[in-house]
């Protein structure tokens, strides 16, 4: 079974891999890589050589030319000439030794930057290129390397087609800016700081002063004095650089999740460390012979790249080189340890080959560098003004004495090796993605455009809060032997149809690929050929969920957003009460129970934090999963930021671009809501738990922060983009089903529909059939009207009064399978996600009706997306369902839309369902993935917002102010004191 399941996913991949192929023609393509660092460009010329062995039309710009000729459709202009500049600029060594600041070393590479500008641009092939008369040069695509040169942005007005930066270390904030990624000098310094993500106090007041100093000298110096250089070049038609650097469709980065700290990053953040690794090449013969040999000794000896002819006082067991196949030399199995100067992409290396370091940082990102690697148990440091023969000898014999640095720096590469893909793959699909969307301005957040006072907001808010196939059968073989089949517990215990449906599709999977899973859910499957699955039915609480709500009634009475919130949460801890005292689940929690052991536990996220307590009663990882956008504090038990400023909380009827009033309603909501769970509903469910769970339980408040990883059914189309920390998967569609026939009754009715076919159904929780006989009068008589179309209706009772020859009711619709017939225009929906999502996979436009919870907010994104309408159920009236329906019937632009945001969704790098089950597995391999943790988690709220730093800035401030004033003061009563005396004595 397994081997036939795995042929059909190398069946569909395939298909999947041709499809993209397809969709994504050959570009050409411009690289602008100025900056004059080897370890730069060999970063930007894997991706450059990639896209052209993939049949892309390449012109890079590059100071390191790789002048080979085997590779077709490339062409360089060669700008090495600049390298004298940089050589004659720079001295690192002796820069080290004048103790350089983080400010100075910026402001010296950013004004070079501007040189580097001139320079290149000055340079006759540049200019024939970027000359205006010079009109048969066309591209579809511009790299534009993203490091201390924006006056390269001028390219994209000569060339205005979608731009991606690119940059071989972890970008400035200020370049994050320009994708809208939120800047955190919390917890995430700025690259040229030599600070880790947890900071004491004067850390984190540097981190925040010199990203504001930083912010204010690139866009206050940096930018006019680059600006004036490139209208020289482009003219001075050419927008401001400072509108352009927020061009890019996409930044890619050299970072990862592993040796840099986890952050969040928006959609249009790509992460690529190890980007540039080679596959393995024989070292030079008589290298190796010498490498070999002195295998073979007592003693160690040392390969030193030097860049001189001789080295003097050179000793028999050094051999020099002024070049060295650096990755090939660090795979041989004789190194012991790795001098290096910290960076990047050195560090890259030795931690793909497994080879303990020692650095000794000179300047830019190594501080960083290095200190990670210390922080991580890889290596040590020495500073290079402090050296001595005794400190050089004493960390050498501590990393090869020291089997814990090799231990850690194995195991660190395996965690980077562990992900869904490889980086050159996933900077290639990326860059498809942008030429196949043109430019992807659907990745564009809100935050790129905001006003920076609107900004503040946002600004303390997130602070708080195709491939061969036999590799990829390789890949995902090496996966799944590392994950064994594991026992894993489902707790869902919401008593919605369309909440279980999500986490049904996710336990099943799991199932089927060999997992052993116990499910505890109010609306089981009870499908015995799923084997290895065992439910516990708690079905009897589906009454309780329906004699509580009456949502139609609740939408009449105008239930405001705290209101429902607070009654739903009222409500689950009703349901945890009567889960929790269900005699299965009760045994199963049983302390006396002891053979009773799970590997995972999967979690409902919604109202119930009461079900924490099974995590204290197995004490093993757990995922947090929800079936629609995590609220703010759902976010907070991972570490990622809330940002009401553009990003509301989902039961808020309000999109991404709020007007002021919006905005303070949605930083209001987040608060209460914050104070009302924290303060009110933990507390309430601790106690329900700590019946069940004993008093030895933690309290829910700590449990609450301990999920490796939170799932939630977004994506970044429908919903807009936001900063997501790696703990977060988005799995939007997860439970879109393969097509089944229809039922003989319902595909007679819809085929024989003259026009065309309307579906109305208001989901599992929203009932039909409460409507009062005037609404419903309302819909039967618009039915009426249309009798070319044939209406079927999701309709709860037996029979349904005053019902026309062209309705057709029935309680329950297989209604994926509905929205697949050829003859459905419009789907009339009470706007829940995963009806949504099933309207927009089948592209079949909307009529949304919102009731309560996230409809409203679901609701007011189909009408900004343009693929539906939107009906107030206490305004209804005949003539304006009819209007609406004939709107979106006759108006071909909603059928357009909605297939064009189905194209979009569906073009990602895999299903949500492969997501899911690769993530679950992921933390199953590797004990919980703790190194997903974000320093956010664990801050202190005054921290997080950096209250404490701005304390004592004011403090300070006060201070200065004070004593000046007094100073003031008393020199003023002198003066008079004293003019009054001279006077008296006139």
């Amino acid at each position: 079974m397994s081997s036939l399941r795995f042929s059909t996913f190398l069946i569909l991949v395939f298909f999947f891999n041709a499809q993209m192929e397809s969709m994504t023609y050959a570009a050409r393509i411009l690289g602008v890589f100025p900056v004059t660092s080897s370890s730069h460009q060999i970063v930007y010329r894997a991706v450059m050589k990639e896209l052209a062995l993939r049949g892309h039309e390449l012109v890079v710009i590059t100071p390191y030319p790789m002048r080979d000729p085997s590779i077709k459709n490339y062409t360089e202009i060669d700008v090495s000439f600049m390298n004298k500049a940089w050589q004659n600029r720079f001295n690192f060594a002796e820069g080290r030794s004048g103790k350089e600041t983080s400010h100075e070393m910026m402001a010296n590479h950013q004004d070079f930057g501007g040189l580097l500008c001139e320079l290149m641009l000055s340079h006759p092939q540049v200019k024939e290129l970027i000359s205006s008369q010079e009109n048969h040069q066309n591209f579809d695509l511009i790299f534009l390397e993203m490091v201390t040169t924006p006056g390269i942005f001028g390219f994209i007005h000569r060339f205005p087609v979608p731009s991606i930066g690119i940059a071989s270390l972890p970008a400035f904030g200020i370049n994050y800016d320009s994708v809208g990624n939120p800047n955190l000098p919390a917890y995430a310094p700025d690259v040229f700081l030599p600070y880790s993500d947890r900071m004491t106090f004067f850390e984190r007041m540097h981190s925040m002063f010199f990203l504001l100093w930083l912010k204010y000298y690139f866009y206050y110096t940096v930018i006019p004095t680059q600006d004036a250089i490139a209208r020289r070049h482009f003219g001075e038609a050419m927008p401001y650089l400072g509108d352009l650097h927020f061009k890019p469709s996409m930044l890619f980065v050299t970072t990862d999740f592993i040796f840099h700290s986890p952050r969040p990053n928006v959609p249009a953040v790509v992460q690529l460390s190890g980007l540039h690794i080679n596959s393995p090449k024989p070292l030079p013969k008589k290298r190796q012979i010498f490498l070999d040999v002195f295998s073979e000794l007592p003693g160690y000896h040392v390969l030193w790249k030097w860049e001189s002819d001789s080295l003097p006082g050179q000793t028999k067991n050094v051999k020099l080189a002024k070049w060295l196949p650096q990755q090939d030399v660090l795979r041989h199995p004789k190194v012991k340890v790795f001098i290096s100067q910290g960076g990047l992409q050195s560090l890259e290396e030795a931690i793909t080959m497994g080879v303990p370091l020692i650095g000794i940082p000179f300047f830019a990102d190594q501080d960083f560098n290095v200190k990670r690697i210390v922080e991580r148990g890889i290596g040590l440091k020495i500073e290079f003004t402090d050296v001595t023969k005794e400190s050089v000898l004493k960390n050498l014999k501590n990393i090869i004495y020291d089997n814990r640095f090799k231990e850690n720096i194995k195991r660190i590469s395996v965690l980077r090796e562990d992900m869904p893909d490889k980086p050159l793959e996933r900077a290639v699909w990326w860059t498809e993605y942008v030429l196949r969307h043109k430019g992807a301005p659907h990745l564009r957040t809100a935050a790129v455009d905001m006003p920076w006072y609107q900004f503040l907001l946002l600004v303390m808010f997130y602070l708080k809060s195709s491939t061969i196939l036999i590799l990829i059968a390789f890949f995902k073989a090496q996966m799944e032997s590392m994950t064994h089949a594991a026992r894993i517990l489902g707790v869902f215990p919401v008593t919605s149809t369309s909440h279980q449906i999500v986490f049904r599709a996710v336990m099943k999977e799991l199932a089927l690929r060999g997992h052993e899973l116990v499910v505890i859910t109010p609306y089981p499957m009870r499908d015995p050929s799923v084997k290895n699955y065992t439910e516990i039915d708690v079905s009897f609480m589906n009454k309780e969920w329906k004699d509580r709500f009456n949502f139609v009634a609740g939408r009449s009475s105008k239930e405001t957003p705290q209101e429902m919130m607070t009654n739903l949460f009222d409500f689950g801890g009703q349901l945890c009460e009567l889960m929790l005292s269900h005699p299965e689940v009760a045994e199963l929690i049983s302390t006396k129970k002891t053979d009773e052991h799970f590997d995972l536990v999967f979690l409902q996220w919604f109202m119930t934090p009461g079900i924490y307590g099974f995590v204290h009663r197995f004490k093993v990882p757990f995922i947090s999963i929800a079936s629609f956008p995590g609220f703010g504090i759902g976010h907070d038990s991972v570490g990622n930021p809330n940002l009401p400023a553009y990003v509301p909380e989902v039961f808020l009827p309000y999109s991404g671009e709020m007007t002021i009033f919006e905005r303070a309603h949605s930083m209001i909501y987040l608060l209460w809501l914050k104070y009302h769970f924290y303060y009110i509903v933990l507390p309430k469910q601790d106690a329900i738990a700590r019946k069940h769970f004993g008093e030895s339980m933690p309290y829910l408040g700590d449990l609450h922060f301990q999920p490796s990883m939170l799932f939630v059914t977004t994506d970044f189309i429908f919903h807009n983009p936001r900063p997501n920390v790696p703990a977060v998967v988005q799995l939007s569609g997860l439970h879109i089903n393969s097509p089944k026939p229809l039922p003989k009754d319902i595909k007679e009715f819809m085929d024989s529909a003259p026009e065309g076919v309307i579906y109305f159904s208001l989901g599992s929780n929203v009932r039909s059939d409460t409507m009062d006989a005037q609404k419903r009068q309302i819909f039967l008589e618009a039915f009426s009207e249309l009798p070319g179309y044939h209406v079927l209706w999701k309709w709860e009772s037996d029979s349904l009064p005053g019902q026309p020859k062209n309705v057709k009711i029935a309680k329950w619709m297989p209604q994926q399978d509905v929205l697949r017939h050829p003859r459905v225009k419009v789907f009339i929906t009470q706007g829940g996600l995963q009806s949504g999502e099933e309207a927009m996979a089948m592209g079949v436009p909307l009529i949304g009706i919102p009731f309560f919870a996230d409809q409203d907010f679901n609701v007011n994104k189909i009408v900004e997306k343009r693929i539906g309408l939107k009906i107030d159920f206490s305004e209804v009236t005949k003539e304006i369902v009819l209007e609406n329906l004939n709107k979106i019937i006759h108006d071909r632009s909603y059928q357009e839309n909605i297939k064009r945001l189905s194209v979009l969704r569906n073009d990602m790098p895999d299903k949500p369902l492969e997501r899911a089950v690769w993530w679950t597995e992921y933390v199953l391999r590797h004990k919980g993935a703790p190194h997903l943790r974000t320093a956010a988690v664990d801050m202190p709220w005054y921290q997080l917002l950096l209250l404490d730093v701005i304390a004592l800035f004011v403090l300070t401030a006060i201070t200065v102010l004070s004593v000046l004033y007094y100073f003031i003061r008393i020199l003023y009563h002198s003066i008079r004191s004293f003019i009054g005396k001279k006077g008296k004595l006139e």
